[in-house]
């Protein structure tokens, strides 16, 4: 198999496995989260739940961690 081959076939397999583990991507408004450039909310990890924790720059440059649960509200 040469290179191009091998690259078809992973791009394939890659395509493939995210069509079948479609998810939905969902937004939020984090109060006192910052909006300027270097600011805002930094997601860091997540669950199979859902579950997203990570932190918020306001605008004077304090961090606050968070947590955002994987249930709809």
């Amino acid at each position: 198999m040469n290179c191009n081959q091998l690259f078809k076939c992973a791009a394939f397999l890659f395509l493939s496995c995210g069509w079948m583990n479609a998810q939905t991507i969902s937004t939020f408004e984090a109060p006192g989260a910052g909006k300027a450039s270097g600011q805002g909310t930094f997601p860091l990890t997540n669950n199979p739940s859902g579950a997203v924790t990570g932190y918020q720059l306001d605008t004077s440059g304090a961090a606050h961690g968070f947590v955002r649960s994987g249930h709809d509200h």
